[in-house]
């Protein structure tokens, strides 16, 4: 019992030490905003170009994540993680018709990128969830 403690609690130091770490920018993160902050990306067409190759990028590091992290489960695991991956999608699929139906009714070329930025942002957000569950599992 006494070194279950002490596990769990080297354990929980960890994670929250973990958790309060500055953490760093993701490398696609930087990407886009290396990006949008260089003076020749000043329309709208090169921000969408910029937040289209980090939406793709995000899209390919979700699915890396996923297939790294399913190699870590058991057989049930694999089975719950890929139903809930299916169920997300359907959400992230819904989500964007959310998030269509509201830029649709905005006027002005500075929505076009935000919108596409707004669905991106759903994906990165997945992607970091899926890979919090990753590193917890190889700490």
């Amino acid at each position: 019992m006494k070194l279950f403690c002490i596990l769990l609690f080297a354990t929980f130091f960890r994670v929250t030490s973990f958790a309060q770490e500055t953490p760093e920018k993701h490398p696609i993160d930087l990407m886009l905003d290396n990006c949008l902050s260089n003076e020749e990306n000043f329309t709208t067409r090169d921000m969408l170009e910029c937040t289209q190759k980090a939406y793709e990028a995000w899209d390919k590091e979700l699915n890396i994540v996923y297939k790294k992290l399913m190699s870590k489960l058991s057989e049930n695991g694999k089975s719950v993680l890929k139903r809930a991956q299916i169920e997300w999608i359907a959400f992230r699929d819904l989500e964007f018709k959310t998030i269509d139906s509201i830029y649709d009714i905005l006027q002005g070329t500075m929505y076009i990128p935000m919108r596409l930025n707004d669905k991106m942002d759903l994906v990165r957000r997945r992607t970091l969830q899926l890979n919090g569950y990753l590193q917890l599992l190889t700490l």
